[in-house]
């Protein structure tokens, strides 16, 4: 279970999370087991982290930790960008 250096230190409980989702499922696969309890109580928990997360950032600060976004740190054009 990796941690990406990439990920700021408030996203961390996220990746670690979404690592333990990857592990189960390949768990389940590789050994045939049935995860879906499991599964639900990891996923519950990661949009609870995600939103507890979020809600305390400076609007600045979460479009800069989310290459997805959309932001200009990222050297991608925001789809909101008005033409001059």
């Amino acid at each position: 279970m990796a941690i990406m250096a990439t990920h700021s230190e408030f996203e961390r409980s996220i990746q670690e999370t979404l690592s333990k989702i990857e592990d189960l499922k390949e768990l389940a696969n590789s050994r045939g087991l049935d995860v879906e309890a499991d599964l639900k109580k990891l996923e519950a928990q990661l949009d609870e982290l995600r939103t507890e997360t979020f809600k305390s950032l400076s609007p600045m600060r979460s479009s800069r930790s989310r290459p997805w976004s959309g932001s200009r740190s990222h050297g991608t054009r925001s789809a909101r960008t008005l033409p001059t």
